[in-house]
């Protein structure tokens, strides 16, 4: 580097370092900060009309914040009720529930938010899997678990939890299991104790768990299954109200994706 090289860099260090900068920064940074307060503020008094905690409670920014993540989670909750409420009151609205989760979704698996909302809220199941063939070397179709959920916040949760995790390394071919069986049969299947090995391969699983009951549900697009949906819980059931309530969702939900994929093929 030459010397009037040197001398250029020295001459934006000493710019950069002059007093008359470090105040820019100074008042930049305090009308920032002042900004920031403000905005925590008017968080923090929006957040006590929509029934957060009292403001006067709340000292800290961190407190505003979490007051305003546990308010943005009551109010998912409260909306998915409603959807729930609203798609029961009318085929339409579930009708019009079920094709804007399909337009948004790349599979069918990923459109099962009518199916899983209505079963879990109006039935009371506690857990849920979703199974769809999984890419193999194997000659065989094998079905693996590709989401579960858990929903319930009872002592029961974590075992419910658990008992997803060990079944995610499990894989199905068609007819074998409760998954295989209703891949195959195309129909959903009631299944009044898991416990029994002969009906349900994880049987020994689920014991440990606490698991007792289930109903697994078919999606069929184009007339073949393109997942298995099963419902759980940990009280013994016999409920053939939401076996057919979940087949009657997965029917439409069938309907409409191999529709979408009419349309798609017709596009191509």
């Amino acid at each position: 580097m030459s010397e009037g090289d040197t001398v250029e860099v020295s001459r934006d260090f000493g710019r950069l370092e002059s007093p008359a900068r470090k105040n820019w920064h100074k008042d930049h940074s305090k009308k920032y900060r002042a900004n920031v307060g403000e905005k925590f503020k008017q968080l923090s008094s929006v957040l006590e009309t929509i029934g957060g905690k009292d403001e006067a409670s709340i000292k800290y920014k961190s407190q505003i914040l979490e007051n305003a993540v546990d308010l943005v989670k009551v109010l998912r909750e409260d909306v998915s009720v409603l959807e729930v409420e609203v798609a029961m009151s009318s085929r339409k609205f579930l009708m019009d529930w079920i094709e804007r989760s399909v337009i948004a979704a790349d599979k069918p698996s990923n459109a099962l938010q009518p199916l899983v909302e209505i079963v879990c809220r109006k039935c009371s199941w506690k857990y849920v899997e979703v199974w769809e063939p999984i890419e193999s070397e194997a000659d065989v179709l094998e079905i693996g678990l590709v989401s579960s959920f858990v929903r319930v916040k009872s002592p029961v949760a974590r075992d419910l939890e658990t008992f997803g995790k060990r079944s995610s390394s499990v894989l199905f071919n068609p007819g074998l299991g409760l998954v295989g069986r209703v891949w195959t049969s195309m129909r959903g299947e009631l299944v009044s104790d898991v416990c029994e090995p002969s009906m349900f391969l994880r049987a020994n699983l689920a014991m440990c768990k606490g698991i007792s009951s289930s109903i697994a549900i078919p999606i069929v697009v184009l007339g073949r299954t393109s997942t298995v949906v099963i419902f759980y819980d940990t009280d013994s059931r016999f409920d053939n109200h939401s076996l057919r309530l979940a087949e009657s969702i997965a029917a439409s939900i069938g309907t409409v994706c191999g529709a979408k994929m009419n349309r798609e093929g017709l596009r191509k």
